[in-house]
């Protein structure tokens, strides 16, 4: 009976195993296997025909053969030593290939201070600073509310005051939060702390805002709270720890790049002005050395010359 082929390969076969090296020749390392063999075996060939090669050619070579390039060579005990003449550059062209290497440390530098001007906008690193300073750029802010992100902690007791909140002029590109009250009382006795069960820091953040939940009389109630109200502050001083996961990695990432940034700056400063240094050592004229800098690289002075 022909059994289908499909059913045949959907059959359990058996798993075919590589044989291990014996433990009496564990010190030898792993198993060698065909192709393993097979490299090592092509490396030896290739080998012997090169010595293969080289032996018939010195037994080959004629003794008085002569070429004047022999008169300034050297041999030591029969064997030909080349002399290797090392590329000399002038002082005018070591000058400038000081001055391309500058340039290109001038390059990294600028994409660098680029990325981490990015970096520091982004506002998953400072959202609510981010959000300011972007309205301010566009002249969205209130010049009565310029400072509220400077003062945002000082006036964390002051609930009760319309500095709280960020007035926004009207605009086709960012969005606003208008709430209506009946009369005008409500608009002076209106607090948005109450309003939006948050904390004065938490204002002015429009996503993923938490929220203060009053302790529940049993679990039920604790448990709707939870599932309605959304994220809480509830038994945490800092709101930071119930954010989203995904979001504080992002912004740990995203710290951590800053940093790395900072320490590259650093670094290319450094090596930019080492490189300068070295550069003005290049050129004419008496000098001295000083001191050392803020960067740990010597200073130097040069004798004042009279021009015409």
């Amino acid at each position: 009976m022909k059994v289908a082929s499909s059913l045949r390969k959907a059959a359990p076969r058996k798993a075919h195993r590589e044989r291990s090296q014996p433990a009496a020749r564990a010190q030898l390392g792993l198993l060698e296997k065909k192709k393993d063999y097979l490299v090592r075996s092509k490396d030896y060939k290739e080998k012997r025909a090169r010595l293969k090669k080289m032996k018939e050619k010195a037994a080959f070579r004629n003794r008085d053969e002569f070429y004047f390039a022999m008169i300034n060579q050297k041999t030591n005990n029969g064997v030909h030593i080349k002399e290797q003449r090392a590329e000399r550059f002038s002082v005018d062209e070591q000058a400038l290939l000081k001055t391309q290497d500058i340039a290109y440390i001038n390059y990294q530098r600028s994409v660098n201070l680029k990325k981490m001007e990015r970096l520091q906008t982004i506002r998953h690193v400072h959202p609510i600073a981010a959000e300011i300073s972007e309205l301010k750029e566009f002249g969205l802010l209130d010049k009565e509310y310029e400072s509220l992100d400077s003062d945002n902690e000082d006036n964390s007791n002051d609930v009760g005051k319309p500095e709280t909140s960020i007035a926004i002029k009207k605009s086709t590109g960012k969005p606003t939060h208008v709430i209506f009250v009946d009369d005008e009382s409500q608009v002076k006795e209106f607090n948005p702390i109450k309003h939006f069960e948050t904390s004065a820091n938490l204002l002015n953040q429009r996503h993923n805002r938490l929220r203060i939940v009053s302790n529940a009389s049993n679990s039920e109630s604790k448990k709707e709270s939870s599932i309605f109200q959304g994220p809480t502050l509830e038994n945490s001083a800092d709101p930071s720890v119930h954010l989203d996961k995904k979001t504080q990695k992002q912004k740990l990432r995203l710290q951590n790049e800053l940093a790395a940034r900072e320490e590259r700056e650093l670094k290319l400063r450094r090596v930019h002005a080492e490189m300068q240094v070295q550069k003005n050592l290049m050129g004419k004229g008496a000098k001295m050395k000083i001191g050392v800098d803020s960067l740990g690289l010597p200073v130097y002075k040069w004798n004042p010359e009279r021009k015409r």
